[in-house]
């Protein structure tokens, strides 16, 4: 995952366990380790950085929970929240993240086949999304449990429209 704070660049560095940052010219900032299996990460107007963790990684056989965790831009664990699961609040294989204009927190919540937004503490608010291959759903050509059908990725325009990618129907929402 890729996210911008002013000048600083955050990358999630999913087999190390870490973010990099980096300036605007590539040179190495600084790393800090952050829960294992980070993936998506977003910034806040803060530079709060939000990352979504899966749960298992292909360089080891042990599991964690699916889950959300926040972080100053120095490195500092703030909080997590989310688990494993199919209810409000818990995640299989999350993905993406964005911050709304609402200041709101959406995530892409791959293998559930939906969008879940929470406010920055992580408290539920809402979702959307489902299983299909109509506007609105997701994945519904392949297996579902397959992660691929995403939504994987998302953005919002200046508008505030939320944009996703779906990679198994190689379309954008």
């Amino acid at each position: 995952g890729i996210a911008i704070h002013e000048q600083t660049i955050f990358v999630t560095d999913h087999y190390n366990n870490r973010v990099q940052t980096f300036d605007f010219d590539g040179k190495h900032l600084a790393s800090f380790e952050v829960l294992p299996n980070p993936g998506g990460i977003t910034a806040d107007r803060d530079g709060t950085l939000y990352l979504s963790h899966f749960p298992v990684s292909r360089l080891s056989n042990e599991k964690h929970p699916d889950r959300v965790s926040v972080y100053s831009p120095t490195g500092n664990l703030l909080r997590e929240w989310g688990k494993t699961g199919n209810g409000d609040g818990e995640f299989d294989f999350p993905g993406g993240l964005a911050i709304g204009p609402d200041e709101r927190v959406y995530v892409a919540d791959q293998t559930n086949r939906r969008v879940q937004v929470f406010d920055k503490q992580g408290k539920f608010i809402a979702k959307f999304g489902e299983y299909g291959t109509k506007p609105g759903q997701f994945g519904g050509n392949t297996n579902p449990k397959s992660r691929v059908g995403g939504p994987q990725f998302l953005a919002f325009d200046k508008a505030g429209d939320l944009y996703t990618t779906e990679g198994s129907m190689g379309r954008v929402q």
